[in-house]
């Protein structure tokens, strides 16, 4: 279970991709946010506010971010995507 936020995300496309980053990152053992951040060339404050929904992250930013969870964008979005539908996020 995620630990409850203190900030709420900017909006719900914006929990969804937090939410779908965590999973992703708790699924890999090993994985953190500083893993991601230092695989994707992110620094760590920007790997942390996408996990919060606090940052309105690029294309460019969503590149570099599949980097370090090492999977595709497109299974980056379907995540969000299943996310977003469900209202889980």
């Amino acid at each position: 279970m995620a630990p409850e936020r203190k900030t709420k995300p900017l909006s719900a496309h914006h929990a969804a991709l937090a939410a779908a980053i965590e999973a992703l990152i708790g699924e890999h053992e090993g994985m953190s946010q500083e893993t991601v951040a230092r695989e994707s060339g992110l620094n760590l404050r920007k790997v942390n506010d996408l996990c919060r929904g606090q940052s309105n992250p690029t294309y460019l930013t969503l590149i570099k971010l599949t980097h370090g969870l090492h999977v595709r964008l497109a299974e980056l979005m379907a995540r969000v995507d299943e996310f977003y539908d469900q209202g889980t996020a």
